[in-house]
């Protein structure tokens, strides 16, 4: 039976010059801020027994235009070149699902009442 050939290890490296799009991680950041004013605005909701004022109203804007706004920088940042995806793809996730999450607690809070 003949000898197996030896595989040949390879001399060089493969450097890559991917990186993390800005616009990527700011509308991650942007998400996050959301998603802490979200959780926020719900506890305070909570231990006013379902009692809102014009402020929440009014964060609850401010954070459906952060939302919008991160999506648009995830999209921003997916349509750049290399860089690594996952980073604007979680941008989008994350303030896709927080703004849906605004609009139904308003649009449920409407029917409530």
């Amino acid at each position: 039976m003949p000898k197996p050939k030896k595989i040949k290890k390879a001399k060089s490296f493969m450097f890559t010059t991917r990186h993390h799009s800005f616009s990527g991680v700011l509308g991650c950041i942007i998400g996050v801020v959301s998603v802490v004013v979200l959780v926020f605005s719900i506890l305070i909701a909570y231990n006013n027994k379902g009692i809102s004022d014009v402020k929440m109203g009014s964060e609850a804007l401010f954070s459906a235009v952060l939302n919008i706004i991160g999506i648009v920088a995830g999209l921003t940042g997916l349509s750049e070149r290399d860089i690594y995806k996952w980073v604007p793809i979680a941008s989008i996730v994350i303030n896709s699902v927080v703004l849906v999450s605004w609009i139904t607690l308003v649009i449920w809070g409407n029917l409530v009442k």
